[in-house]
Protein backbone atom coordinates (compact mmCIF):
# COMPACT_ATOMS: atom_id res chain seq x y z
CA UNK A 1 0.00 0.00 0.00
CA UNK A 2 1.39 3.55 -0.87
CA UNK A 3 2.60 5.26 2.17
CA UNK A 4 0.42 8.95 2.80
CA UNK A 5 2.22 11.68 1.00
CA UNK A 6 2.52 15.35 2.22
CA UNK A 7 1.78 18.13 -0.68
CA UNK A 8 4.28 20.68 -1.64
CA UNK A 9 3.19 24.47 -1.27
CA UNK A 10 4.28 27.21 -3.16
CA UNK A 11 5.99 29.37 -0.35
CA UNK A 12 8.28 31.82 -2.24
CA UNK A 13 4.78 33.52 -3.42
CA UNK A 14 1.96 32.72 -1.18
CA UNK A 15 -1.05 33.58 -2.88
CA UNK A 16 -3.40 31.96 -0.10
CA UNK A 17 -4.02 34.99 1.80
CA UNK A 18 -4.76 36.42 -1.50
CA UNK A 19 -7.83 33.87 -2.30
CA UNK A 20 -9.60 33.43 0.76
CA UNK A 21 -9.71 37.20 0.96
CA UNK A 22 -11.02 36.78 -2.86
CA UNK A 23 -14.32 34.61 -1.01
CA UNK A 24 -14.74 36.75 2.45
CA UNK A 25 -15.44 39.70 0.15
CA UNK A 26 -17.72 38.01 -3.20
CA UNK A 27 -19.49 35.91 -0.13
CA UNK A 28 -19.98 38.47 2.13
CA UNK A 29 -23.65 38.61 1.81
CA UNK A 30 -24.23 34.87 1.61
CA UNK A 31 -21.76 34.60 4.90
CA UNK A 32 -24.17 37.25 6.80
CA UNK A 33 -27.34 36.01 5.47
CA UNK A 34 -29.55 34.85 8.81
CA UNK A 35 -30.37 31.56 7.27
CA UNK A 36 -26.29 30.33 6.43
CA UNK A 37 -25.96 28.25 8.90
CA UNK A 38 -28.99 26.57 8.94
CA UNK A 39 -27.97 25.90 4.92
CA UNK A 40 -24.88 24.71 5.63
CA UNK A 41 -26.29 21.84 8.27
CA UNK A 42 -28.96 20.69 5.48
CA UNK A 43 -26.41 20.43 2.89
CA UNK A 44 -23.98 18.75 5.30
CA UNK A 45 -26.97 16.27 6.26
CA UNK A 46 -27.64 15.68 2.96
CA UNK A 47 -23.94 14.41 1.67
CA UNK A 48 -23.80 12.26 4.79
CA UNK A 49 -26.91 10.56 3.19
CA UNK A 50 -25.23 10.98 -0.33
CA UNK A 51 -28.41 12.96 -1.58
CA UNK A 52 -26.25 15.00 -3.76
CA UNK A 53 -28.81 15.83 -6.40
CA UNK A 54 -31.42 17.57 -3.19
CA UNK A 55 -28.12 19.97 -2.61
CA UNK A 56 -27.44 20.93 -6.70
CA UNK A 57 -30.87 20.85 -7.76
CA UNK A 58 -31.83 23.12 -4.56
CA UNK A 59 -30.78 26.51 -5.76
CA UNK A 60 -31.38 28.42 -2.52
CA UNK A 61 -28.18 25.97 -1.14
CA UNK A 62 -26.49 26.62 -3.87
CA UNK A 63 -24.92 30.16 -2.34
CA UNK A 64 -24.61 28.77 0.62
CA UNK A 65 -22.23 25.85 -0.76
CA UNK A 66 -19.89 27.92 -2.65
CA UNK A 67 -19.63 30.32 0.37
CA UNK A 68 -18.86 27.16 2.70
CA UNK A 69 -16.58 24.79 0.86
CA UNK A 70 -14.99 26.27 -2.13
CA UNK A 71 -12.52 28.45 0.03
CA UNK A 72 -11.05 25.32 0.89
CA UNK A 73 -11.15 23.34 -2.39
CA UNK A 74 -9.89 26.57 -3.76
CA UNK A 75 -6.88 26.27 -1.57
CA UNK A 76 -6.04 22.53 -2.38
CA UNK A 77 -6.10 22.81 -6.23
CA UNK A 78 -3.93 25.79 -6.30
CA UNK A 79 -1.10 24.17 -4.28
CA UNK A 80 -1.36 21.06 -6.58
CA UNK A 81 -1.50 23.07 -9.44
CA UNK A 82 1.43 25.17 -8.60
CA UNK A 83 3.26 22.63 -7.17
CA UNK A 84 2.68 19.76 -9.57
CA UNK A 85 5.87 19.91 -12.49
CA UNK A 86 3.27 18.24 -14.76
CA UNK A 87 0.45 20.69 -14.72
CA UNK A 88 2.67 24.00 -13.95
CA UNK A 89 4.22 22.82 -16.70
CA UNK A 90 0.88 22.33 -18.42
CA UNK A 91 -0.45 25.64 -17.73
CA UNK A 92 2.26 27.36 -19.66
CA UNK A 93 0.88 26.17 -22.78
CA UNK A 94 -2.78 25.41 -21.95
CA UNK A 95 -5.26 26.67 -24.29
CA UNK A 96 -8.26 24.82 -23.16
CA UNK A 97 -9.18 23.40 -19.55
CA UNK A 98 -12.27 21.43 -19.37
CA UNK A 99 -13.11 21.07 -15.86
CA UNK A 100 -15.72 18.34 -15.40
CA UNK A 101 -18.35 19.13 -12.41
CA UNK A 102 -16.61 22.51 -11.30
CA UNK A 103 -19.40 24.84 -11.08
CA UNK A 104 -19.18 25.86 -7.56
CA UNK A 105 -15.79 28.07 -8.48
CA UNK A 106 -12.95 26.00 -6.44
CA UNK A 107 -11.30 25.04 -9.53
CA UNK A 108 -11.77 28.11 -11.29
CA UNK A 109 -10.28 30.16 -8.12
CA UNK A 110 -7.45 27.59 -7.34
CA UNK A 111 -6.83 27.74 -11.51
CA UNK A 112 -6.34 31.22 -12.33
CA UNK A 113 -4.15 31.78 -8.80
CA UNK A 114 -1.72 29.18 -10.34
CA UNK A 115 -2.31 31.01 -13.85
CA UNK A 116 -1.47 34.53 -12.07
CA UNK A 117 1.94 32.44 -11.23
CA UNK A 118 2.66 30.72 -14.53
CA UNK A 119 4.43 32.12 -17.35
CA UNK A 120 3.04 31.56 -20.45
CA UNK A 121 4.85 29.93 -23.68
CA UNK A 122 2.14 31.15 -25.98
CA UNK A 123 0.05 34.17 -26.52
CA UNK A 124 -3.15 33.16 -26.80
CA UNK A 125 -5.99 33.54 -24.09
CA UNK A 126 -6.64 29.94 -22.29
CA UNK A 127 -10.30 28.85 -21.98
CA UNK A 128 -11.75 27.49 -18.50
CA UNK A 129 -14.87 25.80 -19.29
CA UNK A 130 -16.96 24.93 -16.05
CA UNK A 131 -19.37 21.70 -16.77
CA UNK A 132 -21.95 20.96 -13.53
CA UNK A 133 -25.71 19.47 -13.52
CA UNK A 134 -26.28 22.40 -11.49
CA UNK A 135 -26.50 26.19 -12.14
CA UNK A 136 -24.35 28.63 -10.21
CA UNK A 137 -24.67 31.18 -12.29
CA UNK A 138 -26.08 33.69 -9.99
CA UNK A 139 -23.87 32.44 -6.91
CA UNK A 140 -20.68 32.69 -8.85
CA UNK A 141 -21.39 36.05 -10.22
CA UNK A 142 -19.56 38.02 -7.43
CA UNK A 143 -16.69 35.57 -7.81
CA UNK A 144 -15.95 36.53 -11.30
CA UNK A 145 -15.78 40.24 -10.42
CA UNK A 146 -13.39 39.33 -7.52
CA UNK A 147 -11.28 37.52 -9.86
CA UNK A 148 -10.51 40.42 -12.16
CA UNK A 149 -9.71 42.53 -9.21
CA UNK A 150 -7.26 40.11 -6.96
CA UNK A 151 -5.42 38.22 -9.74
CA UNK A 152 -5.26 41.12 -12.50
CA UNK A 153 -2.52 39.59 -14.57
CA UNK A 154 -4.47 36.48 -15.45
CA UNK A 155 -6.29 36.82 -18.77
CA UNK A 156 -8.92 33.77 -19.15
CA UNK A 157 -11.95 32.88 -20.91
CA UNK A 158 -14.75 31.70 -19.07
CA UNK A 159 -17.19 29.38 -20.20
CA UNK A 160 -19.75 27.20 -18.76
CA UNK A 161 -22.24 24.60 -19.38
CA UNK A 162 -25.09 23.41 -17.40
CA UNK A 163 -26.27 19.70 -17.88
CA UNK A 164 -25.75 15.73 -16.10
CA UNK A 165 -21.99 14.88 -16.94
CA UNK A 166 -24.11 11.18 -17.12
CA UNK A 167 -26.39 12.46 -20.02
CA UNK A 168 -27.44 10.41 -22.91
CA UNK A 169 -28.81 13.02 -24.83
CA UNK A 170 -27.75 13.80 -28.33
CA UNK A 171 -26.90 17.28 -27.05
CA UNK A 172 -25.37 16.90 -24.45
CA UNK A 173 -23.07 14.00 -25.79
CA UNK A 174 -21.87 16.00 -28.39
CA UNK A 175 -20.99 19.43 -26.24
CA UNK A 176 -19.11 17.04 -24.17
CA UNK A 177 -17.37 15.17 -27.10
CA UNK A 178 -16.22 18.75 -28.53
CA UNK A 179 -15.23 19.73 -25.00
CA UNK A 180 -13.18 16.81 -24.44
CA UNK A 181 -11.43 16.89 -27.84
CA UNK A 182 -9.70 20.13 -27.72
CA UNK A 183 -8.86 20.26 -23.88
CA UNK A 184 -4.99 19.83 -23.11
CA UNK A 185 -6.35 19.17 -19.28
CA UNK A 186 -9.42 17.64 -18.39
CA UNK A 187 -10.22 18.17 -14.43
CA UNK A 188 -12.39 15.67 -12.40
CA UNK A 189 -12.02 16.84 -8.71
CA UNK A 190 -14.36 15.32 -6.27
CA UNK A 191 -16.95 14.06 -8.89
CA UNK A 192 -15.97 10.52 -10.80
CA UNK A 193 -16.84 8.41 -7.29
CA UNK A 194 -20.26 10.25 -7.15
CA UNK A 195 -20.68 9.52 -10.89
CA UNK A 196 -19.69 5.42 -10.71
CA UNK A 197 -22.07 5.37 -7.76
CA UNK A 198 -24.93 6.82 -9.66
CA UNK A 199 -24.90 4.45 -12.56
CA UNK A 200 -22.12 2.56 -13.97
CA UNK A 201 -22.98 1.97 -16.74
CA UNK A 202 -22.91 5.70 -17.82
CA UNK A 203 -19.90 6.00 -15.91
CA UNK A 204 -18.08 3.55 -18.22
CA UNK A 205 -19.96 5.59 -21.52
CA UNK A 206 -18.40 8.81 -20.23
CA UNK A 207 -15.08 7.32 -19.79
CA UNK A 208 -15.30 5.58 -22.84
CA UNK A 209 -15.79 9.54 -24.14
CA UNK A 210 -12.52 10.26 -22.80
CA UNK A 211 -10.48 7.70 -24.14
CA UNK A 212 -11.85 7.74 -27.26
CA UNK A 213 -11.92 11.70 -27.50
CA UNK A 214 -8.66 12.62 -25.03
CA UNK A 215 -6.04 14.01 -27.99
CA UNK A 216 -2.47 12.55 -27.04
CA UNK A 217 -0.74 13.97 -24.70
CA UNK A 218 -4.04 15.72 -23.43
CA UNK A 219 -3.84 15.43 -19.15
CA UNK A 220 -6.59 14.11 -17.17
CA UNK A 221 -6.20 14.92 -13.41
CA UNK A 222 -8.68 13.06 -11.15
CA UNK A 223 -8.72 14.01 -7.06
CA UNK A 224 -11.58 12.39 -4.78
CA UNK A 225 -11.77 11.82 -1.15
CA UNK A 226 -8.94 8.98 -0.12
CA UNK A 227 -11.26 7.33 2.50
CA UNK A 228 -13.80 5.14 2.39
CA UNK A 229 -16.90 7.25 1.77
CA UNK A 230 -14.74 6.99 -1.88
CA UNK A 231 -15.75 3.07 -2.24
CA UNK A 232 -17.72 1.76 -4.47
CA UNK A 233 -19.11 -1.31 -4.55
CA UNK A 234 -18.88 -3.28 -7.74
CA UNK A 235 -21.92 -6.28 -8.71
CA UNK A 236 -24.48 -3.26 -7.27
CA UNK A 237 -26.58 -0.57 -8.82
CA UNK A 238 -25.99 1.62 -5.76
CA UNK A 239 -23.54 3.19 -3.28
CA UNK A 240 -25.63 2.15 -0.38
CA UNK A 241 -25.70 -2.19 -0.95
CA UNK A 242 -29.07 -3.87 0.35
CA UNK A 243 -28.46 -5.53 3.78
CA UNK A 244 -28.34 -8.98 1.63
CA UNK A 245 -25.48 -7.36 -0.50
CA UNK A 246 -23.68 -6.05 2.61
CA UNK A 247 -23.70 -9.64 4.22
CA UNK A 248 -22.23 -10.94 1.09
CA UNK A 249 -19.14 -8.79 1.14
CA UNK A 250 -19.20 -7.34 -2.04
CA UNK A 251 -15.68 -6.10 -3.02
CA UNK A 252 -15.16 -2.45 -3.18
CA UNK A 253 -12.72 0.26 -5.34
CA UNK A 254 -11.50 2.87 -5.58
CA UNK A 255 -12.05 4.94 -8.99
CA UNK A 256 -8.60 5.30 -9.53
CA UNK A 257 -8.77 1.58 -10.19
CA UNK A 258 -10.63 1.31 -13.11
CA UNK A 259 -8.82 3.99 -14.73
CA UNK A 260 -5.32 2.99 -13.58
CA UNK A 261 -6.62 -0.21 -15.62
CA UNK A 262 -6.73 1.94 -19.03
CA UNK A 263 -4.08 1.03 -21.29
CA UNK A 264 -4.80 4.82 -23.29
CA UNK A 265 -3.97 6.58 -20.12
CA UNK A 266 -0.44 6.90 -19.26
CA UNK A 267 0.50 7.59 -14.95
CA UNK A 268 2.44 10.50 -14.95
CA UNK A 269 2.11 11.45 -11.04
CA UNK A 270 0.18 9.50 -8.42
CA UNK A 271 -0.91 9.44 -4.80
CA UNK A 272 -3.40 6.76 -2.99
CA UNK A 273 -3.30 9.26 -0.08
CA UNK A 274 -1.99 12.52 0.32
CA UNK A 275 -3.20 15.28 2.79
CA UNK A 276 -3.02 19.29 1.92
CA UNK A 277 -2.71 21.19 4.74
CA UNK A 278 -3.61 24.96 4.56
CA UNK A 279 -1.31 27.32 6.25
CA UNK A 280 -1.80 28.69 9.22
CA UNK A 281 -3.21 32.36 9.87
CA UNK A 282 -5.38 32.30 6.99
CA UNK A 283 -9.11 33.94 8.43
CA UNK A 284 -12.60 33.13 7.00
CA UNK A 285 -15.89 32.71 9.10
CA UNK A 286 -16.25 28.81 8.02
CA UNK A 287 -13.85 26.65 9.21
CA UNK A 288 -11.13 25.61 6.48
CA UNK A 289 -10.78 22.20 6.28
CA UNK A 290 -7.77 20.43 5.69
CA UNK A 291 -8.22 17.56 2.80
CA UNK A 292 -7.10 13.77 2.47
CA UNK A 293 -7.40 12.75 -1.06
CA UNK A 294 -5.96 10.34 -3.85
CA UNK A 295 -4.34 12.46 -7.04
CA UNK A 296 -4.29 10.44 -10.32
CA UNK A 297 -2.48 12.35 -13.26
CA UNK A 298 -3.23 10.07 -16.56
CA UNK A 299 -1.38 11.54 -19.97
CA UNK A 300 -3.08 10.11 -23.32
CA UNK A 301 -0.94 8.19 -25.16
Amino acid sequence: MEMEQPVKTNESHPLEPAIITLFNNACESTLENMYFNTHRRQIASLFVARDYLAIFGNPSLLQAYVAAYSPSRSLCYYSLFSSSETLKTSLQSANFIYSVGSGSGGELVGITAALSRTTRTTTTTPTFHSQDIADYTTALAPIHTTLKTTFPSVNLTYESSVFDILSTLQEHVSLKTECVAKADVITCFFILNELLANSKKEFVAFVKVLVMGMKQGALLVVGDSAGSFSEVAVGTSSSKPSPQQQQQRQPTYMVYHLLDAIKAFEIVEQADSQWYRYPQGLHYPVKLNNMRHFLRIYRKL
